[in-house]
């Protein structure tokens, strides 16, 4: 059962950092949907979920680890961004996590590849994340497409795609849990 479970989920950037911004497509407002559609499913099935933010405010690096770390007290910690490349041919779907989170990201790269069926660029150890170098709980940071390749586009940010990865980011927390 996943009641009780608190999940911290970090929608990457925000205010005055936009992350990338490619097609008319804002990474800080994709990444911000997307946590809440992925918050909104989990309090649905029982979780407590936490947001690093909820609206379009700068939150720093450091206080996104801190709000994981003391003030949410957080079972797992999953950072939401969409990534960029200057080839624009290079697309696809992965995640990053931290030497206990490989699990989790596993899981969660598996559905990501299931339901938005896009290349699997893997799982991928990188605790030099800021957001994922602590070791006190699983954290991933999920790269659900790139937003400068057009077909990753033109899925991730359509209202369907968002739901899509928010579904399959929230169905593999689920399943991480029940095992």
């Amino acid at each position: 059962m996943i009641k009780n479970i608190i999940v911290c989920i970090d929608p990457g950037h925000g205010g005055r950092d936009s992350g990338a911004v490619f097609g008319g497509v804002k990474e800080k407002s994709l990444t911000l949907s997307v946590s809440m559609k992925i918050s909104a499913i989990l309090d649905f099935w029982g979780c407590n979920t936490q947001l690093t933010r909820v609206s379009d405010c700068y939150v720093s690096l450091a206080e996104r680890v801190k709000m994981s770390k003391s003030i949410v007290n957080a079972d797992i910690f999953i950072s939401i961004h969409f990534n960029a490349f200057s080839n624009t041919s290079v697309g696809g779907t992965e995640v990053y996590f931290n030497n206990k989170g490989r699990n989790l990201a596993d899981k969660i790269q598996n559905e990501l590849i299931s339901n938005l069926e896009l290349n699997n660029r893997g799982i991928k150890d990188n605790s030099s994340f800021r957001v994922l170098n602590l070791n006190d709980i699983p954290r991933v940071l999920c790269e659900p497409g790139f937003l400068t390749n057009d077909t990753d586009r033109e899925i991730i940010n359509s209202d369907l795609g968002e739901w899509l990865t928010a579904f399959s980011v929230s169905n593999a927390v689920r399943n991480y849990f029940i095992k």
